[in-house]
């Protein structure tokens, strides 16, 4: 009896891991990628193209794998680089001249010598006159400053020699010495304590504005020369990625008048804009998704219930309007990264075009310690694969994201289809899942209804023989 027991449990458990058991290949995923890279034994970063995003099954890529020439599986680690359109801040130092009281008012007062450039030389009093108090400053950006990013703040250091102060600015602008147009004003402050620790607000911002050159003046305090100002500019980051881009084609939806628009639950959605086709167009527009609603075990849906329910995530208005002879459209909506497998516009507006919706998403890049030469091989789209991905420390020990960044980059070749990913939805997972449950607990209640049949089965044959033992006349 016992063995028999045995055996049906380890016949269980063999089933229920028959999926674990497989090896894992290349060709247990959908689609794969050649990788063709320089050099062995070193670092290596590539890229993820778009067809690891359109094709992944897992909305974390966690059915992302790499194998060498043997196939033989690399371990990789997933870093994500700054976004293109991310800013920084950068200073660049002013040149600071001092200005006389009545110069502030009037330029009639102060000789200024130019260089061919504009570049600022001297600023002096004029012959005969006796040097002025200090009433404000005069900076110089430089002479590509028309062609840099706009200055959005000035930056302040402290009056040397000067433990506490505090003072109130405005600032003014001119590209010719000569007109000047108010910028902004605020408050300077150093506060300094018997430990030598300072408390600063030592920078004014402003909205951005093109200038060449700046006119400080004092509102409040006892005007002081210094120690250094600077402009304040918001540029690019030059070493982001940019992102990439899809223009995706819009299909029915499940109501009246939606736009759907397959995305693929793996795209880390960063940017969305429709492209209207006619000008004059205003749409304001709902966007979200589709939530499947679950359907009970064993029950009928009702003929005409609906099977979809639609979830709002945000409001916006697209519209392509002419203005002064040239289009106007907005800029693309930027978002929170957002993985959803379709995406729904829901136009609050009649619309009669399906217009196309451009996507955009910031790629991962994906960074491996190569053993041999290439190529190696992407292969992705398999369901409910575990996570292969490695932290970054157990790739690249000891590496800086600035030194990663000047690391050898792959290749990625086209995609290569080896059979088509089935697609299951939520709702139809958690109903296999689900499915999966009651087998299982069915299995267990028919094993034990068979266990309990077999010992009755042995219980009634040892019954004859006992009842023969009792009846039986003694012998003796």
């Amino acid at each position: 009896m016992k063995p028999l027991l045995r055996g049906m449990m380890a016949g269980l458990v063999l089933a229920g891991s028959a999926h674990a058991a497989v090896p894992d290949t290349p060709a247990l995923y959908s689609h794969t990628i050649p990788v063709q890279f320089q050099g062995r034994g070193s670092l290596v970063q590539l890229r993820l193209p778009k067809d690891v995003y359109l094709h992944a099954r897992s909305g974390t890529l966690d059915d992302l794998r790499l194998f060498d020439g043997q196939g033989r599986l690399i371990p990789f680690a997933l870093t994500m680089p700054a976004a293109q359109g991310e800013r920084r801040r950068r200073t660049t130092p002013a040149k600071v001249f001092a200005l006389g009281a009545q110069a502030v008012a009037t330029s009639g007062t102060v000789a200024i010598r130019t260089s061919p450039d504009g570049s600022l030389l001297s600023v002096e009093s004029r012959p005969g006159k006796r040097v002025p108090a200090l009433g404000g400053l005069l900076l110089d950006m430089g002479e590509g400053a028309a062609r840099q990013p706009m200055i959005n703040a000035l930056v302040f250091s402290a009056p040397p020699g000067v433990a506490n102060y505090s003072a109130h600015m405005t600032i003014e602008a001119s590209a010719d010495l000569q007109d000047w147009q108010s910028v902004g004003e605020g408050r300077l402050d150093w506060l300094s304590n018997s430990t030598s620790d300072t408390l600063a607000n030592n920078r004014i911002a402003f909205a951005p504005h093109r200038m060449r050159y700046v006119r400080l003046r004092w509102l409040e305090g006892e005007p002081h020369v210094f120690g250094a100002i600077a402009a304040e500019r918001d540029v690019p980051d030059a070493a982001a990625a940019a992102p990439d881009t899809m223009l995706v084609q819009a299909q029915p939806g499940e109501f009246p008048g939606d736009l759907v628009y397959p995305v693929g639950h793996a795209v880390p959605l960063r940017s969305i804009g429709m492209r209207l086709p006619e000008t004059g167009m205003v749409v304001p527009s709902e966007i979200g998704r589709y939530v499947e609603l679950p359907t009970v075990p064993g029950a009928a849906r009702r003929p005409g219930a609906p099977r979809w329910q639609f979830a709002p995530l945000l409001r916006t208005t697209f519209y392509n309007i002419a203005q002064d002879g040239s289009a106007r459209t907005p800029a693309d909506l930027t978002l929170e990264p957002l993985s959803v497998n379709r995406l729904v516009v829901r136009p609050l507006t009649p619309l009669a075009s399906k217009p196309a919706l451009q996507i955009g998403w910031l790629p991962a890049t994906l960074v491996f310690a190569a053993r041999e030469t290439g190529p190696y091989t992407l292969a992705v789209g398999r369901p409910q694969a575990p996570a292969a991905a490695a932290p970054l420390s157990d790739v690249a020990p000891g590496y800086r994201p600035a030194e990663l960044l000047t690391i050898a980059a792959a290749v990625a070749g086209p995609v290569v289809v080896q059979h088509a990913a089935q697609e299951t939805s939520d709702a139809a997972s958690a109903g296999l899942s689900a499915t999966a449950r009651t087998a299982v607990l069915w299995g267990a209640l028919l094993l034990g209804v068979g266990v309990l049949a077999l010992l009755s089965w042995r219980m009634m044959r040892q019954l004859p023989a006992a009842d023969a033992s009792v009846d039986r006349p003694d012998q003796g």
